[in-house]
């Protein structure tokens, strides 16, 4: 349960951090905070599917905590890269 809890408290914070705004549901009027929003939800997203299979892997696979977490960040990170729009490709 607690990382349940863990993981829906990190996925709040990563739409935070990528879209500077506080409320995940409520759409922006302007189209360039509009967009940031979109990306912070997608962002979020990758976060919660990298948590998930974590989880997974902690629960069900019975991995140990420092391979389901490296595998967890291993998918979080390459949705992140394969964005479009995400910082690597901004540069």
């Amino acid at each position: 349960m607690l990382s349940i809890v863990t993981l829906v408290i990190l996925t709040y914070l990563a739409f935070v951090f990528f879209s500077e705004s506080m409320n995940p549901f409520a759409k922006p009027k302007l189209q360039l905070n509009r967009s940031q929003w979109r990306y912070g939800r997608l962002m979020a997203l990758a976060v919660f599917i990298g948590g998930v299979c974590t989880i997974f892997l902690l629960e069900i696979g019975s991995a140990e905590l420092h391979s389901a977490v490296a595998v967890g960040g291993a998918i979080a990170t390459s949705l992140y890269i394969s964005h479009p729009v995400s910082g690597l490709a901004r540069a």
